[in-house]
């Protein structure tokens, strides 16, 4: 009867060992997952201000795209929008009034690359 006690003690402590090694691992389980969560929150922070620069780069790649847009609609001499634009005859663009008092100044050259006008060319 020793011997079948002693096998069932034996067992039993077998048993006990496997339960904490179950225990163990669980609690290296539960560890992991909470490094994992950690890690998606810290990820998921992460997207959102990538996200957040994604939003800002594009507003400011609007905002530069409207700028340009409107500087090819402004008089370089003036820098008011277009009023009457003229187109010279080196496919420079001024308004009316710009190009009358280049005209009347006695300039015959664009302020923009300095060609020469013909004298046939009449704002």
């Amino acid at each position: 009867m020793k011997k079948e006690e002693e096998y069932e003690e034996t067992k039993v402590e077998q048993v006990e060992e496997k339960e904490e090694k179950v225990e163990e691992k669980e609690e290296q389980v539960e560890e992991k997952e909470e490094k994992v969560e950690e890690q998606e929150e810290k990820f998921d922070e992460k997207e959102e201000k990538v996200e957040e620069k994604e939003e800002k780069v594009e507003e400011q790649e609007e905002k530069v795209e409207e700028k340009k847009q409107n500087e090819n609609y402004k008089c370089p001499i003036c820098f008011e929008f277009y009023a009457d634009p003229v187109k010279t005859p080196c496919a420079h663009y001024f308004c009316l009034d710009c190009s009358k008092k280049i005209m009347a100044s006695g300039r015959s050259s664009c302020p923009m690359c300095r060609a020469y006008f013909d004298k046939a060319f009449v704002p």
